[in-house]
């Protein structure tokens, strides 16, 4: 049975995004979705047919945030699982994510605020990495209790990478977690509702909630970095 050339446009960039997402070397963006593949290696591909069913399914011009959506958290997943009704939830609820991200950082800086109030600590204590531990900051992401987007969008306002490699280095989990900022980060700058002025209001919004809460920020919070 003949397949379409989208079908194998829509495999093409399931192959790079699933390079993208996994441990290596590839970067979508670096070489711009181009991957090594051969149309007449795709025909005969037993689920070529998969490719062509998921291409007529998913409009052309969300295929892109739909993969993403679907591999950034599993990048070995077999497109066949992708014709189910959790691909499609997977996208939208990724979408939602996207254009509310402004309402979202606002709802975790609370959480965050709340939390060192708890604790009676201070701002800069809770991102500062500890002797033998995690930043409470990092321990708030893996508890589920801030998002990833959250997370990037304070290393990008804080440059918290630099201070965490230094103390970090080597650290297994650590490592995952900054190939993950790096690799869905990269998506997080196309697909994010940072407006015109870019990351602006998340800084205004973070310093916002710091000193509503009596707690003194970070210096780069207040500066014009990024």
């Amino acid at each position: 049975m003949n397949v379409s050339k989208n079908a194998f446009e829509f495999y093409k960039m399931y192959i790079a995004i699933k390079q993208h997402f996994s441990p290596g070397t590839y970067d979508f963006f670096k070489y711009n979705g181009r991957v090594s593949v051969k149309e007449s290696t795709f025909l005969h591909r037993r689920d070529r047919m998969m490719f062509e069913r998921l291409a007529r399914k998913v409009p052309e011009p969300t295929w892109l945030p739909f993969l993403v959506a679907n591999l950034s958290d599993n990048p070995s997943r077999w497109v066949g699982e992708m014709l189910g009704g959790d691909s499609m939830e997977r996208y939208h609820f990724f979408a939602s994510r996207c254009q509310s991200s402004k309402y979202l950082f606002e709802q975790d800086c609370n959480a965050i605020c709340q939390q060192i109030c708890k604790t009676a600590g201070s701002f800069d204590a809770f991102l500062s990495p500890k002797k033998n531990q995690y930043p409470d900051i990092l321990v708030m992401y893996m508890e589920g209790n801030i998002s990833l987007e959250t997370l990037w969008l304070l290393d990008k306002l804080l440059n918290l990478q630099e201070s965490y490699d230094r103390h970090l280095s080597g650290n297994l989990i650590w490592e995952d977690l900054k190939h993950k900022l790096k690799r869905t980060g990269a998506f997080f700058e196309r697909f994010l509702d940072t407006g015109n002025h870019k990351y602006n209001q998340y800084r205004q919004c973070l310093i916002e909630r710091i000193e509503r809460n009596g707690l003194r920020p970070k210096d780069s919070a207040s500066s014009g970095n990024p």
